[in-house]
């Protein structure tokens, strides 16, 4: 396995660890949705190149079929999540949604490196 395999899980668990302090501080909230949707497309990015996504024949991650269907979905849902917690001025709501999108990046993140480490 090469070093971005140990690197971008690390740079993942880094982006949950700042989120959860920018929960805590409520009023930088808005921020915090900017840069998670920002740093979770740079992962995504990253792992998508690291895998091979869609670039060669031996890839990782197949580019059609269902668990891209789901990981795209997961994708779209945490973009369309961000745009709400930014919209919304409820300070509830964008803390449920900013938890929401949190456990939506760990899903993503555990069935693509499950996928990687050959255990699911």
């Amino acid at each position: 396995m090469n070093s971005l395999s140990y690197i971008l899980p690390l740079f993942a668990l880094s982006i949950l660890g700042i989120n959860l302090i920018q929960y805590r501080k409520h009023q930088s909230l808005k921020i915090a949705f900017i840069l998670f949707v920002f740093a979770g497309l740079a992962l995504c990015i990253a792992v998508a190149l690291r895998d091979g996504y869609g670039f060669s024949e031996d890839a990782i991650l197949p580019f059609v079929g269902t668990l891209s269907t789901i990981l795209s979905f997961l994708g779209a849902s945490l973009i369309v999540l961000a745009l709400i917690g930014i919209l919304v001025k409820n300070i509830r709501v964008q803390r449920n949604v900013f938890l929401l999108m949190n456990v939506i990046f760990v899903v993503k993140l555990v069935i693509v490196e499950s996928k990687v480490w050959g255990i699911f």
